[in-house]
């Protein structure tokens, strides 16, 4: 198992006199293997980025318990996870400078986490996801919507992750976008055996794409069918 959770509790404090707390997850227990995609759709504020960004360690849960590769996350401090568990937002430009050539995006992971560019290393995670090199001398507005989101991708296993998040990850593209990207990342978990959390809305293609899939309402995990 690459990551768990355990008894995980997350809630929120609102209202007029910021008196109020609203659980957004209550007792929720999850398991990830290596080489899996388990998915989970809900509604908005169903939960679903709150648990992601638990999972990815940048939100730390009131209760409960996480687990990766065995051990118990502490959660000292934000970002304890970042390395080895990625997450490909529902609009990729949010991922890039627009400022920046695309090659110092895709080398900023390494420079972050103090890894050495190793020679073809880019060239490699942009094969990848079917993209030319020639990108990286490009700014992200010169991309489409369904370059940018291999390119988000890439820029994930750039760090050999066990385990991205991919919230909505096909959302903002048209339906024959969608269908590559969905048939790259299942040729991509079958050649590293990375595991997926497939986070959406769209229940059809969570149950054809998963391996397991859950709806996630009330704070609560609940098993759906999956067609896998």
């Amino acid at each position: 198992m690459v990551l768990s959770t355990q008894d995980l509790y997350k809630g929120f404090i609102g209202g007029r006199r910021r008196k109020n707390r609203t659980a957004v997850l209550e007792g929720v227990g999850l398991s990830l293997n290596r080489g899996e995609t388990v998915g989970i759709v809900g509604g908005s504020g169903a939960g679903k980025t709150t648990l992601a960004l638990i999972l990815c360690g940048l939100l730390r849960p009131d209760r409960g318990e996480v687990w990766f590769r065995g051990a118990k996350v502490r959660y000292r401090s934000k970002g304890s996870l970042h390395r080895f568990v990625q997450m490909v937002w529902q609009h990729p430009e949010t991922a890039f400078n627009p400022r920046w050539k695309l090659m110092r995006s895709l080398k900023e992971p390494l420079l972050i986490h103090h890894l050495p560019v190793t020679p073809g290393l880019l060239e490699s995670r942009l094969d990848q996801v079917d993209l030319n090199p020639e990108v990286l001398d490009r700014r992200p507005r010169q991309l489409s919507g369904g370059e940018l989101q291999r390119l988000a991708l890439a820029r994930a296993l750039i760090l050999d992750p066990d385990v991205i998040i991919l919230d909505e990850p096909t959302s903002m593209l048209d339906a024959l976008t969608q269908a590559q990207v969905m048939n790259m990342l299942r040729n991509i978990q079958r050649k590293t055996g990375v595991a997926y959390l497939l986070i959406s809305h769209d229940r059809e293609l969570v149950r054809i794409f998963s391996h397991r899939a859950y709806g996630l309402g009330r704070g609560k995990l609940n098993p759906l069918e999956s067609s896998r």
